[in-house]
């Protein structure tokens, strides 16, 4: 015997019971900011390489989200945060990195004392 036949109606609210899933593009955006911030003294020539990926499926999962109204718009944004700081303290690492190279290799040896 089929719904109609019983006298139950089916309304909008029966289709929107299904479950909320998580976007896993938010997911990874958090994953990767997290990565990005953490590695950033390890792996400072790597962590920039993790905070874009971070950035790019952090934007992706906002739009995503918006469209199929699925969780993880926090896990997004937080994402985003994460892997924007990674970036700022990797490339900052980088530039110290570099202007202590270029400064070492300018300076002049000791004079001898013979």
């Amino acid at each position: 015997m089929d719904d109609e036949q019983q006298g139950t109606l089916h309304t909008d609210n029966d289709i929107n019971d299904a479950p909320v899933t998580t976007n896993g593009k938010a997911i990874t955006s958090l994953v990767l900011g997290i990565i990005s911030v953490a590695n950033v003294l390890f792996l400072f020539f790597l962590s920039p390489i993790f905070s874009i990926l971070g950035i790019i499926f952090g934007t992706l999962g906002l739009k995503e989200i918006k469209r199929t109204r699925q969780n993880g718009r926090g896990m997004a944004i937080a994402g985003n945060v994460c892997s924007i700081v990674g970036f700022i303290l990797s490339a900052l690492l980088i530039i110290f990195v570099i202007i202590g190279i270029s400064s070492f290799m300018q300076m002049e040896q000791a004079p001898n004392m013979n």
